[in-house]
């Protein structure tokens, strides 16, 4: 299946595309990037996969864990993720490399890996950083 994406709007193309009728996530990509001539015997799709994960990283995770974002889960963009590593690793493009030890513990086993005092400290840096952050623009008048 051709799929034709702007280099520097992998994300947002992909998103487009994954809607049209014809598309089908069980067949072998032949990706085009536009602008660019070039024949895809699969380094295209290769480096289509890279680019498109170290996007999906940037926009959906923070040091390893998933961020908090309501849009993101709105516009299922965390289920596109997940399409979107499933399909690189069958096709031969790079595994995702983006999961904590923790998180990807919790992707394969469930719950049943999932110790409190990991969790814990977790959402405790994540609060800290916040109240840091708050306590650091406190004074902020805008002047």
């Amino acid at each position: 299946m051709r799929i034709n994406v702007r280099r520097e709007n992998t994300f947002q193309d992909f998103i487009a595309i994954r809607k049209k009728p014809w598309f089908d996530l069980g067949k072998v990509f032949k990706v085009i990037f536009i602008g660019e001539p070039a024949i895809d015997d699969g380094g295209p799709r290769r480096e289509f996969f890279s680019e498109i994960l170290q996007v999906v990283e940037q926009r959906l995770f923070r040091d390893g864990f998933p961020m908090h974002s309501i849009t993101a889960l709105i516009n299922d963009e965390f289920r596109i993720a997940r399409e979107l590593m499933t399909i690189s690793f069958a096709q031969g493009g790079p595994a995702p490399c983006i999961f904590t030890e923790e998180v990807f513990d919790y992707l394969v086993s469930g719950m049943e890996s999932v110790t409190t005092t990991t969790w814990a400290d977790r959402i405790r840096d994540e609060a800290r950083l916040l109240i840091n952050q708050v306590d650091k623009y406190k004074g902020f008048t805008g002047a």
